[in-house]
């Protein structure tokens, strides 16, 4: 076999890989735009997330001044991501106390 005809038949591999890889890329692509979006998160999500300590969210959440905040469950909390966010972005509110009035 010449020299060049195993060049060539390297050069089709390659660029059969690349066509491959193309093509995961796609359904990649395809598959992140069809999955929604998540709505909700826990509250050591939120807390990593924000900086904030998780015993202030949890105690926040206790007290039911957490907005967006909805126990599921006896001991598990979710946080609505969205409604979270605009209550943070808003700055409203009375603050950050946990101790009950």
């Amino acid at each position: 076999m010449p020299y060049y005809a195993g060049l060539t038949a390297h050069r089709m591999t390659i660029n059969s890989i690349i066509g491959h890889v193309n093509a995961l890329e796609g359904h990649m692509d395809a598959a992140t735009q069809k999955s929604p979006q998540r709505i909700a998160a826990s509250i050591p999500e939120i807390a990593r997330q924000t900086g904030l300590g998780e015993s202030l969210l949890y105690g926040l959440a206790n007290l039911g001044k957490l907005p967006g905040c909805r126990r599921v469950g006896s001991k598990r909390f979710l946080v609505h991501i969205e409604t979270f966010e605009n209550w943070l972005r808003s700055g409203a509110g009375d603050g950050f106390s946990v101790e009950e009035s």
